[in-house]
C-alpha cells in the first residue's frame, strides 16, 4: 500500500490550534473588560480624559510651588527644570499608582461575573492595569508639550531624538510590576477587606521613596539607602530620562529591576492562579 507523504505547513497540530484559540479569546475578554472600564470611569464626566493631565499637573504645581516659595533644599542632581522633572515623575508614578488601586477592587467590584461566569479571573486585575495606560499616553503626549515649551530663561534646551522609541521599553517593566503586585493585591482585598485602606497609605509614602518628585540624595542616609532599593525608583528614573533625554540612565539596573519585574509577574500570576478556586465562595 502506497502511503501518502504529509505536506509541511497544510497540518497544524491540534494542542496549538487550541492553545491559539484561547490566547484570542482571552485577548478579546482582555480588551472588552478594559473598554469596558473605560466608559465606566469617563461616562457622565464633565471633563473626561482630561483628568489624565490634570491629576499629575495640578500636583506637579503644588509640589513646585513648595520647592520654590517652600525653602525646600533639594539634596539630589536634577539635570533639568524641576517641574519638568516632576510632572514627568508623576505621569510613570500616576500610572502605577491608579493601577494599583484599580487592581485592589478589581475582583470584588465584579462579583457576578466571578461567581458566576467561568474564564480567566487573571483578567481583571490584568485589566485595570491596561485601562490606566490610556491614561498615560494622554499623560505622556501633554508632557512632552510641557517640556517643548519650558521657559526658555531655564538656559536648558529640550532636543528629542530617536530615543523616544524607547519609551514602550521602559513603561513594559513597570506594567509587568504593576500587574504581578495588582494580582497579589486583589488576591488579598478579597479575602482580608483590610488591604485598600493600608495600600492607599503606602502608596502616599510611596511617593517620596520613589524618585518621583525629589532626587535620591547624594549622601549614605537612611532616606537615599532606601530609594536606591527601591526598584521603583529605577523604572522612574528611566521613564524620565527617556522622555527627556532620549536616553535609559543607568542601563543595568534597568536591565536587572526589568527581571525583577518579570519574576514578580510570574509569582503574582502562580499565588493568583493556585487561589483562584476560592474566589467564589470568599468573595
Amino acid at each position: 500500500m502506497n502511503r501518502i507523504p504529509a505536506l509541511s505547513g497544510t497540518t497544524s497540530h491540534p494542542f496549538r490550534s487550541k492553545a491559539r484559540a484561547r490566547a484570542a479569546r482571552f485577548l478579546h475578554l482582555l480588551f472588552t473588560l478594559t473598554a469596558r472600564d473605560l466608559k465606566v470611569r469617563y461616562k457622565q464626566s464633565l471633563l473626561g480624559v482630561l483628568w489624565a493631565v490634570l491629576v499629575p499637573l495640578s500636583m506637579m504645581l503644588v509640589f513646585a510651588a513648595i520647592v520654590s516659595r517652600g525653602g525646600v533644599t533639594l539634596r539630589g542632581d536634577l539635570g533639568m527644570p524641576y517641574p519638568v522633572y516632576a510632572y514627568v515623575g508623576l505621569t510613570a508614578w500616576g500610572f502605577f499608582s491608579s493601577s494599583l488601586s484599580a487592581c485592589a477592587t478589581s475582583l470584588t467590584a465584579n462579583r457576578t461575573l466571578v461567581t458566576k461566569v467561568y474564564f480567566p479571573r487573571e483578567a481583571f486585575p490584568l485589566s485595570a492595569v491596561l485601562g490606566p495606560l490610556v491614561d498615560w499616553s494622554i499623560a505622556v503626549a501633554v508632557g512632552f508639550l510641557l517640556i517643548t515649551f519650558t521657559d526658555p530663561a531655564t538656559q536648558w534646551n529640550y532636543r528629542p531624538g530617536a530615543g523616544l522609541l524607547l519609551l514602550p521599553v521602559v513603561i513594559a517593566p513597570l506594567a509587568a510590576l504593576t500587574a504581578g503586585l495588582g494580582m497579589i493585591v486583589a488576591m488579598g482585598q478579597l479575602f482580608y477587606r483590610d488591604v485598600k485602606p493600608v495600600l492607599s497609605v503606602a502608596l502616599q509614602l510611596g511617593l517620596f521613596v520613589s524618585g518621583v518628585v525629589f532626587p535620591v540624595p547624594r549622601d549614605d542616609s537612611w532616606i537615599a539607602c532606601l530609594m536606591r532599593a527601591n526598584p521603583l525608583t529605577v523604572l522612574v528614573g528611566a521613564h524620565r530620562t527617556c522622555m527627556v533625554e532620549g536616553r535609559i540612565a543607568a542601563p543595568s539596573s534597568f536591565v536587572v529591576v526589568s527581571a525583577f519585574s518579570v519574576g514578580a509577574l510570574w509569582l503574582g500570576w502562580l499565588a493568583f492562579r493556585k487561589a483562584a478556586h476560592r474566589f467564589a465562595e470568599c468573595i
